[in-house]
């Protein structure tokens, strides 16, 4: 079953501050997401795999 990270939780894995995740959405940068719910503001949430993989893919292009 693929866990399912609160944005919180992705930021301490990258060692970032929640605040900079937010903008690396909404530059369309940081690792892919999905909204939790369709509302107007929707709960933003990301999948562990993804997560992995884009630290996996920005510590091997360096």
């Amino acid at each position: 079953m693929t866990e399912i990270l609160l944005p919180k939780e992705v930021a301490e894995l990258l060692k970032i501050r929640p605040d900079t995740l937010r903008v690396w959405r909404k530059n369309g940068l940081g690792p892919p997401w999905f909204p939790l719910n369709e509302s107007r503001r929707p709960k933003i949430r990301y999948r562990k795999e993804d997560v992995l993989r884009y630290i996996d893919q920005m510590t091997n292009h360096h």
